[in-house]
């Protein structure tokens, strides 16, 4: 029995009829939604780690000599660079990201913000270090941390600290969901809107 697919071009919904005996609509179906899936996501990854590290940065040195900001600050700084490398998505293929898509892009993110904060904290620790005892003094005070983190309280410590960034990963996660889920519908809305005014006017 033969089916009625929905045309694989974004924003087309001209049917596709599937004749019993010819398979050549299936086919294409198939070639496009494997292409779609495996759009190259490379320059979206660049950009959002070149924008969330360097408002990174800018929010690290603002917060030790201006002016100190809350951790919630971090969620502001990745909600914005998912937005915008998002938006830069729909500009680029004029349509929402697949759920392929979507997937690797979501979780291609959350790597680049986890590799990023670690990146930094250990930047960040060195650079106390040095600024509190010296190069001589901070391996005798590192070797001291690392001898106060065999103990109970400092077992303690260590899975408090991996709570924290379980929960930081999952809210991260939840972030870049809603943006790629919700977010980017009304921005996409606004965007089509746009262009088909422009048309117009242009007509």
């Amino acid at each position: 029995m033969c089916k009625t697919y929905l045309s694989p071009i974004p924003f087309d919904t001209t049917p596709i009829q599937c004749y019993p005996h010819s398979t050549v609509s299936l086919i294409t179906i198939k070639v496009v939604t494997m292409a779609e899936s495996y759009t190259p996501l490379i320059k979206y990854y660049k950009y959002f780690t070149l924008l969330h590290g360097g408002l990174t940065i800018v929010a690290m040195i603002v917060s030790t000599f201006l002016y100190e900001l809350n951790g919630s600050f971090s969620w502001v700084i990745l909600f914005c660079s998912s937005m915008a490398i998002a938006q830069l998505f729909t500009m680029d293929h004029k349509r929402l990201p697949n759920a392929h898509e979507k997937h690797r892009l979501i979780w291609g993110f959350l790597g680049i913000t986890f590799i990023i904060s670690c990146v930094l904290a250990a930047l960040l620790s060195v650079l106390v270090l040095y600024l509190d005892y010296g190069w001589d003094n901070a391996g005798l005070v590192l070797n001291e941390l690392l001898q106060q983190a065999n103990t109970d309280a400092g077992m303690v410590f260590f899975f408090a600290i991996l709570l924290g960034l379980v929960i930081a990963l999952i809210l991260s996660y939840l972030t870049l969901w809603v943006t790629f889920t919700f977010t980017i519908k009304s921005f996409l809305k606004r965007e089509l809107k746009g262009m088909a005014k422009a048309k117009q006017q242009s007509a």
